[in-house]
Protein backbone atom coordinates (compact mmCIF):
# COMPACT_ATOMS: atom_id res chain seq x y z
CA UNK A 1 0.00 0.00 0.00
CA UNK A 2 2.81 2.43 0.84
CA UNK A 3 4.13 2.14 -2.72
CA UNK A 4 0.80 3.41 -4.04
CA UNK A 5 1.02 6.50 -1.84
CA UNK A 6 4.69 7.10 -2.60
CA UNK A 7 3.86 7.15 -6.30
CA UNK A 8 0.92 9.48 -5.82
CA UNK A 9 2.84 11.93 -3.68
CA UNK A 10 5.77 12.03 -6.13
CA UNK A 11 3.65 14.30 -8.32
CA UNK A 12 5.02 17.83 -8.21
CA UNK A 13 1.79 19.37 -6.93
CA UNK A 14 0.25 18.76 -3.54
CA UNK A 15 -2.28 16.25 -4.81
CA UNK A 16 -4.93 17.07 -2.18
CA UNK A 17 -3.99 20.74 -2.01
CA UNK A 18 -2.23 22.72 0.70
CA UNK A 19 -5.35 23.92 2.49
CA UNK A 20 -6.72 21.88 5.41
CA UNK A 21 -9.79 19.71 5.05
CA UNK A 22 -12.67 22.10 5.71
CA UNK A 23 -14.54 19.78 8.12
CA UNK A 24 -11.37 19.28 10.15
CA UNK A 25 -10.75 23.03 10.17
CA UNK A 26 -14.31 23.83 11.24
CA UNK A 27 -14.22 21.36 14.14
CA UNK A 28 -10.73 22.30 15.29
CA UNK A 29 -11.73 25.96 15.41
CA UNK A 30 -14.13 25.04 18.23
CA UNK A 31 -11.36 23.55 20.40
CA UNK A 32 -8.62 24.93 22.61
CA UNK A 33 -5.11 24.26 21.38
CA UNK A 34 -3.36 21.22 22.80
CA UNK A 35 -1.75 18.00 21.63
CA UNK A 36 -3.07 16.71 18.30
CA UNK A 37 -2.50 13.39 16.53
CA UNK A 38 -3.25 13.01 12.79
CA UNK A 39 -3.51 9.54 11.24
CA UNK A 40 -2.50 8.92 7.61
CA UNK A 41 -1.48 12.57 7.25
CA UNK A 42 -0.01 12.35 3.75
CA UNK A 43 1.40 15.65 2.50
CA UNK A 44 0.73 17.50 5.75
CA UNK A 45 -1.99 20.00 4.87
CA UNK A 46 -3.93 19.46 8.11
CA UNK A 47 -0.82 19.18 10.30
CA UNK A 48 0.66 22.46 9.11
CA UNK A 49 -2.59 24.36 9.50
CA UNK A 50 -3.06 23.01 13.05
CA UNK A 51 0.52 23.93 13.87
CA UNK A 52 -0.21 27.51 12.84
CA UNK A 53 -3.20 27.53 15.22
CA UNK A 54 -0.98 26.70 18.17
CA UNK A 55 -1.39 22.93 18.38
CA UNK A 56 1.45 20.57 19.25
CA UNK A 57 1.16 18.15 16.33
CA UNK A 58 2.04 14.47 15.93
CA UNK A 59 1.34 12.66 12.67
CA UNK A 60 2.04 9.39 10.94
CA UNK A 61 1.78 7.94 7.45
CA UNK A 62 3.22 4.99 5.54
CA UNK A 63 4.73 7.23 2.82
CA UNK A 64 8.18 8.78 3.22
CA UNK A 65 7.47 10.88 0.11
CA UNK A 66 4.39 12.29 1.79
CA UNK A 67 6.37 13.01 4.95
CA UNK A 68 9.05 14.91 3.02
CA UNK A 69 6.43 17.10 1.33
CA UNK A 70 4.72 17.66 4.69
CA UNK A 71 7.92 18.80 6.36
CA UNK A 72 8.64 21.06 3.39
CA UNK A 73 5.43 22.95 4.16
CA UNK A 74 6.84 23.93 7.54
CA UNK A 75 10.27 25.07 6.29
CA UNK A 76 10.88 28.56 7.66
CA UNK A 77 8.09 28.26 10.22
CA UNK A 78 9.16 28.62 13.85
CA UNK A 79 7.71 25.27 14.91
CA UNK A 80 7.44 21.88 13.27
CA UNK A 81 5.62 18.60 13.91
CA UNK A 82 6.57 15.08 14.92
CA UNK A 83 5.94 12.99 11.78
CA UNK A 84 6.55 9.24 11.95
CA UNK A 85 6.66 6.69 9.13
CA UNK A 86 4.38 3.85 10.23
CA UNK A 87 1.46 1.71 9.17
CA UNK A 88 -1.90 1.94 10.91
CA UNK A 89 -1.09 -1.26 12.80
CA UNK A 90 2.49 -0.24 13.50
CA UNK A 91 1.97 3.24 14.91
CA UNK A 92 1.97 3.47 18.71
CA UNK A 93 1.02 6.50 20.75
CA UNK A 94 1.06 6.56 24.57
CA UNK A 95 -2.35 6.08 26.13
CA UNK A 96 -4.29 9.17 27.17
CA UNK A 97 -1.57 11.49 25.87
CA UNK A 98 -3.36 13.67 23.30
CA UNK A 99 -6.22 16.15 23.32
CA UNK A 100 -7.45 15.84 19.73
CA UNK A 101 -7.40 12.95 17.25
CA UNK A 102 -7.87 13.67 13.55
CA UNK A 103 -8.67 10.83 11.14
CA UNK A 104 -9.21 12.46 7.75
CA UNK A 105 -9.58 10.11 4.77
CA UNK A 106 -7.54 7.32 6.36
CA UNK A 107 -8.28 4.18 4.34
CA UNK A 108 -8.18 1.17 6.67
CA UNK A 109 -9.06 -2.39 5.67
CA UNK A 110 -12.26 -3.57 7.32
CA UNK A 111 -10.52 -6.48 9.06
CA UNK A 112 -8.18 -4.03 10.85
CA UNK A 113 -10.42 -0.97 11.14
CA UNK A 114 -11.89 -1.56 14.61
CA UNK A 115 -8.52 -2.47 16.14
CA UNK A 116 -6.85 0.60 14.64
CA UNK A 117 -9.65 2.95 15.67
CA UNK A 118 -9.68 1.64 19.22
CA UNK A 119 -5.89 1.91 19.50
CA UNK A 120 -6.05 5.51 18.30
CA UNK A 121 -8.95 6.27 20.66
CA UNK A 122 -6.87 4.93 23.57
CA UNK A 123 -4.37 7.72 22.91
CA UNK A 124 -7.03 10.34 23.66
CA UNK A 125 -7.35 11.80 27.13
CA UNK A 126 -10.75 11.68 28.81
CA UNK A 127 -12.55 14.76 27.49
CA UNK A 128 -10.45 14.71 24.31
CA UNK A 129 -12.03 15.11 20.87
CA UNK A 130 -12.19 13.02 17.71
CA UNK A 131 -12.61 14.53 14.23
CA UNK A 132 -13.21 11.96 11.48
CA UNK A 133 -14.16 12.27 7.83
CA UNK A 134 -14.14 9.32 5.42
CA UNK A 135 -15.75 8.12 2.23
CA UNK A 136 -18.92 6.12 2.82
CA UNK A 137 -19.84 2.92 1.03
CA UNK A 138 -22.19 4.95 -1.17
CA UNK A 139 -19.10 6.54 -2.75
CA UNK A 140 -18.30 3.31 -4.60
CA UNK A 141 -18.55 3.95 -8.34
CA UNK A 142 -18.10 7.71 -8.07
CA UNK A 143 -15.09 9.32 -9.72
CA UNK A 144 -14.66 12.16 -7.23
CA UNK A 145 -12.13 10.45 -4.94
CA UNK A 146 -11.65 7.59 -2.56
CA UNK A 147 -10.92 3.88 -2.71
CA UNK A 148 -12.34 1.68 -5.45
CA UNK A 149 -12.88 -1.20 -3.01
CA UNK A 150 -15.93 -1.50 -0.74
CA UNK A 151 -13.57 -2.98 1.87
CA UNK A 152 -11.97 0.45 2.35
CA UNK A 153 -15.22 2.42 2.49
CA UNK A 154 -17.15 3.12 5.67
CA UNK A 155 -20.60 2.79 7.19
CA UNK A 156 -21.54 5.43 9.76
CA UNK A 157 -22.97 3.13 12.41
CA UNK A 158 -20.12 0.64 12.06
CA UNK A 159 -17.53 3.36 12.57
CA UNK A 160 -19.40 4.85 15.54
CA UNK A 161 -19.34 1.41 17.15
CA UNK A 162 -15.52 1.48 16.93
CA UNK A 163 -15.51 4.35 19.44
CA UNK A 164 -17.59 3.28 22.46
CA UNK A 165 -17.92 5.82 25.22
CA UNK A 166 -17.94 8.86 22.94
CA UNK A 167 -20.51 11.65 23.04
CA UNK A 168 -21.22 12.69 19.46
CA UNK A 169 -21.52 16.42 18.87
CA UNK A 170 -22.01 15.66 15.18
CA UNK A 171 -22.65 12.35 13.45
CA UNK A 172 -23.81 12.20 9.85
CA UNK A 173 -23.62 10.55 6.47
CA UNK A 174 -24.11 12.99 3.62
CA UNK A 175 -23.38 14.14 0.09
CA UNK A 176 -20.93 17.02 -0.14
CA UNK A 177 -18.80 18.75 -2.74
CA UNK A 178 -15.05 18.34 -2.41
CA UNK A 179 -12.43 20.75 -3.70
CA UNK A 180 -9.17 19.31 -2.38
CA UNK A 181 -6.49 19.16 -5.05
CA UNK A 182 -6.85 17.06 -8.18
CA UNK A 183 -8.01 13.80 -6.55
CA UNK A 184 -10.88 15.07 -4.37
CA UNK A 185 -13.09 17.00 -6.78
CA UNK A 186 -16.87 17.08 -7.03
CA UNK A 187 -19.87 15.54 -5.33
CA UNK A 188 -18.92 12.76 -2.91
CA UNK A 189 -20.56 10.56 -0.28
CA UNK A 190 -18.92 10.88 3.12
CA UNK A 191 -19.37 10.25 6.81
CA UNK A 192 -18.43 12.86 9.41
CA UNK A 193 -17.95 12.43 13.15
CA UNK A 194 -17.08 15.02 15.79
CA UNK A 195 -17.16 13.67 19.32
CA UNK A 196 -15.79 13.84 22.83
CA UNK A 197 -14.35 10.92 24.75
CA UNK A 198 -16.14 10.45 28.06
Amino acid sequence: MYRHWDERYRESDFVYGKEPNDFFKECLNDLLSGKLLLAAEGEGRNAFWALQQGFEVKAYDSSSVGKNKALALAVGYENTFDYQIASHLGYKCPKESIDVLGIIYAHIESKHRRLVHQSLADSLKSGGHLILEAFSKEQLGNTTGGPKSIDLLYDLEEVKSDFPGFYWKLSRSQSRYLNEGKYHQGKAEVIQLFGRKQ
